[in-house]
């Protein structure tokens, strides 16, 4: 059945609207709470205060526009996330941070010494020259240093042309007739060829836009000389991604790792041992999907489908874990195992990212140009601007 292409909802104008610093407050409140306050009144006044400056804007003010309620919305979930985590524990001694050999350093002394400790810690959610870090991570830090700044740069300007040709690409293919991804809702009801195009161009559309912005923030860093290439891993390492458990913990960009760590950790020491596996997995993806869910929450009351996109993937991975055993720790895969991997991942995120796919349609968040120029419609149409 075809739809009206769906268009971004009409904010509450009844709400003021949020002044600006309002965003980065909690932000601001965290890093106070960790320069100024002992740990005892960092679990007392910091993390109810920027409860309160998180969620008062939420729920009592709008923001300028639709795209902005729904990032907001994201960031600012995030921020308790990590207010809980990081204002609740001995942070400076629990985690270390290691200098240009690898060599663990000691917890940070004078203020100024802390600043820069908590600035990284802050700015760096995945612990990129921490003890920390993901392995991948470390070993991408030794392939990026053997680099210059001139072809770390190259390559990765090669890529973005590459990412935004991607999503100039789905964006063409929206706004030309009969918008089939638009019109043809929910994507369930679509034949199965067309489901499975419309999922992976679409995944690939999320890969390109998120790994598109931090390429460019490494190119920035790099190319003013503030950080190096080794300080810049690759963002995604999707040919190590043969199991859906790999996918998650080594494939994908793993930025809420350490923090849903902490909690999964916590919570499963209440329960019996053998439990323990499961119950991390469900709170690691609760909280994942609860900070995407968020933003399409409070952009147009929804939320369920991309909040439960993220929970089944912890089931995925225990059935996984029953059939395959521990993927984590087979590597290195013969390649017909990671055939097989590839393959039934690809079917097992596809079909469970319907619903996912159908909130950001139906929301309106596909219906906008992401990007105010088209190269494929100038070329086609001669519309260079859109």
């Amino acid at each position: 059945m075809r739809l009206a292409p769906p268009q971004l909802p009409e904010l509450d104008t009844s709400k003021p609207v949020a002044a600006l610093w309002l965003l980065p407050l909690p932000y601001i409140v965290i890093t106070g709470s960790l320069l100024f306050l002992p740990l005892h009144l960092r679990r007392i006044i910091g993390i109810p205060v920027c409860f309160a400056t998180t969620v008062y804007p939420l729920v009592y003010l709008r923001q300028p526009d639709p795209i902005s309620a729904y990032m907001v919305g994201n960031a600012q979930i995030y921020a308790l996330m990590i207010a809980g985590y990081l204002l609740s524990v001995d942070v400076e001694k629990r985690l270390v941070k290691l200098d240009a050999r690898g060599i663990e350093r000691p917890p940070p002394a004078g203020l100024w010494e802390r600043i820069v400790f908590f600035a990284d810690l802050l700015s760096n959610p995945r612990g990129i020259h921490w003890k920390w870090a993901r392995r991948i991570d470390k070993q991408g830090v030794e392939t990026e240093g053997d680099k210059t700044w001139k072809r770390f740069i190259a390559e990765r300007l090669a890529v973005i042309a590459m990412h935004i040709l991607i999503i100039d690409a789905f964006e063409t293919y929206l706004h030309t007739p009969p918008y089939d991804i638009l019109t043809l809702r929910p994507i369930a009801a679509q034949p199965v060829l067309l489901q499975a195009f419309h999922l992976a161009f679409f995944g690939g559309v999320a890969y390109s836009a998120i790994n598109a912005f931090n390429l460019s923030a490494s190119v920035v860093c790099v190319g003013v000389g503030v950080s190096s290439p080794r300080d810049w891993p690759p963002f995604f390492n999707l040919t190590e991604a043969w199991s859906i458990g790999r996918l998650w913990a080594v494939g994908w960009h793993s930025v809420f790792r350490q923090t849903i760590k902490f909690y999964g950790d916590n919570i499963a020491s209440v329960f019996p041992e053998r439990a323990h596996v499961p119950v991390k997995l469900v709170v690691a993806f609760s909280l994942t999907g609860a900070s995407h869910a968020m933003g399409a929450y409070v952009l147009a009351g929804l939320g369920r489908g991309q909040f439960c996109f993220f929970v089944v993937q912890a089931v995925g991975i225990v059935v996984e874990y029953l059939v395959f055993g521990n993927t984590l720790a087979q590597s290195p895969a013969t390649s017909s195992r990671k055939l097989l991997g590839y393959i039934y991942t690809a079917i097992f995120v596809g079909i469970t990212s319907r619903p996912f796919l159908d909130e950001f349609v139906s929301s309106g968040l596909c219906t906008p140009d992401m990007i105010p120029f088209s190269i494929s419609r100038g070329i086609l149409y001669g519309q260079w601007r859109v």
